[in-house]
């Protein structure tokens, strides 16, 4: 099968490539640091370049896409304008939607459970009150609206905060 990675040089995109590649043909995409994205068929990309988005479908014409790439910092410094985490995350994937919706591919997208109140200190569910504690969950949300909007072959994961050492030279948040 097709798999295109968005993130593919990013701590689950890496592992993401590892297990993949093994039983599909994957094209992993990243923006800047290849990583171990480049032990694969692997692309960089501005995810943000709606003109080199299509191209690459039109040219790989994935069977799945797995929407991993984002501005991820929970907690932004200061140098980063909020205007690039929105059109990253959210104006991003919905063009990406639009592109699965148009290849007629599957999109897996990576979200985040940071969406969900979490004061109340109980086990949520997928029913529990949405509250985004951030603008990187406020814009993970808002990508889960675009997708819905767009069209319905989809799956969204809202995973907790990835934690694990990175497969290339990027430190991660504990790091």
């Amino acid at each position: 099968m097709k798999v295109l990675i968005t993130g593919g040089s990013g701590l689950l995109g890496s592992y993401l490539n590892n297990e993949l590649s093994k039983t599909n043909e994957i094209l992993s995409v990243y923006y800047r640091n290849s990583e171990n994205s480049n032990r694969y068929n692997s692309q960089q990309i501005d995810i943000m370049d709606e003109e080199k988005l299509h191209t690459l479908f039109n040219s790989f014409r994935p069977a799945i896409v797995i929407h991993t790439a984002a501005m991820t910092n929970p907690i932004l410094s200061p140098d980063i304008d909020p205007k690039a985490v929105y059109n990253v995350n959210v104006n991003s994937t919905k063009k990406i939607a639009e592109l699965c919706n148009k290849y007629s591919a599957k999109l897996i997208y990576t979200s985040s459970d940071l969406v969900y109140a979490g004061y109340r200190g109980s086990m949520l569910n997928e029913e529990s009150k949405l509250i985004p504690v951030s603008l990187y969950a406020e814009t993970k949300l808002m990508g889960e609206i675009k997708i819905k909007e767009t069209f319905d072959n989809y799956l969204i994961l809202r995973i907790a905060l990835l934690y694990g050492f990175g497969l290339g030279k990027k430190k991660n948040h504990f790091e």
